[in-house]
């Protein structure tokens, strides 16, 4: 019965350093040519193994099975555990990588991508990855709740609160269920709503007005007048008196500012202000022909949004940041 031979291939750039002291092995046989000293570094597994004695290399002229071309070869999977593959294992290795000589930048992460890289990282208490991964940016947009709950599970503080702010995204009634929800309580979970809450208040009545000094000195208001007025006793701007003592603003911009706090309230995330805003052609039609307004109108959908979605970000990120999740 003929052998079966197996073939290796090399990784590409800079995972083909002919100088490299160790060889690391996917499971389709791609070697990552990297160095001890980093593997040391990024792991505290790596650094024991590498503390123990190594055997002496035969002395028949044939090459031991665990090295290749007489450098050690480490195979990062087994029989059982086969999902190291060559992306997942170039993306560990570029994630402690010097920054200078890396050539690309990390891909985008795909949901089954991360539990792959997440699995592998835990097995070999490659911490620093796992921190890499919960950052990545697409799945922030797309996968929020699972890295809250990986971030929660290794009690990564940065990592929490910039996950648990891309959740603001969600309804609190349409929050999935998302499998890595298992790894975290029913009290951090439930935390989390109340967070969301908290934030959609706040941020609904920074909207409506009850930030009145706030406004008054970060935005230009305009006059209210005929036709673009109505009589506003009882609207959520019927100030007593503004701080520069002028009257409330004129009636579209308190119709489209109370339609934001309407959206902020189960939404309180910056991008529920833009999304609505662009939508807002009627309520705005008016006012952008009126020569008064229109002037004012450029200003609310540029200038003043922008002031407001940092206002919203700053106050939800300090009722994050002072939320006890662990």
């Amino acid at each position: 019965m003929a052998m079966i031979t197996q073939t290796f291939t090399d990784a590409p750039a800079p995972f083909d350093d002919p100088n490299a002291d160790i060889i690391v092995r996917s499971s389709e046989n791609v070697d990552f040519r990297t160095s001890k000293v980093l593997l040391a570094l990024a792991s505290p597994f790596f650094k024991e193994m590498f503390e123990v004695p190594q055997p002496a290399a035969a002395t028949d002229g044939e090459e031991p099975p665990d090295t290749r071309n007489g450098i050690p070869v480490i195979s990062m999977y087994d029989d059982r555990n086969r999902v190291c593959s060559k992306d997942v294992l170039e993306y560990i290795l570029n994630s402690f990588y010097p920054a200078h000589v890396q050539l690309k930048k990390q891909p985008a992460l795909s949901p089954k991508l991360f539990n792959s890289i997440v699995d592998v990282t835990a097995r070999y208490r490659l911490i620093p990855c796992i921190r890499s991964a919960i950052r990545d940016p697409y799945l922030l947009q797309v996968r929020p709740f699972m890295l809250f709950a990986h971030a929660c599970h290794y009690d990564f503080a940065e990592e929490i609160v910039s996950t648990a702010e891309e959740t603001l995204r969600f309804r609190t009634e349409h929050f999935p269920l998302d499998d890595g929800l298992k790894l975290i309580s029913g009290y951090q979970y439930q935390m989390l709503i109340d967070c969301h809450r908290r934030c959609g208040k706040i941020s609904a009545g920074i909207a409506r007005g009850s930030d009145q000094g706030w406004i008054a000195s970060n935005a230009m208001l305009p006059q209210n007048h005929a036709p673009c007025c109505r009589d506003y006793r009882f609207g959520v701007y019927d100030w007593a008196s503004r701080l520069d003592g002028s009257p409330p603003p004129p009636s579209w911009w308190v119709e489209c500012m109370d339609k934001i706090a309407q959206e902020l309230q189960p939404r309180p995330h910056a991008s529920t202000i833009s999304i609505h805003v662009r939508g807002m052609h009627k309520s705005l039609a008016t006012a952008s022909a009126c020569t008064i307004c229109c002037p004012f109108v450029d200003h609310f959908k540029g200038n003043f949004v922008a002031v407001l979605q940092q206002k919203i970000e700053a106050i939800c990120h300090q009722i994050i940041k002072e939320t006890a999740f662990v």
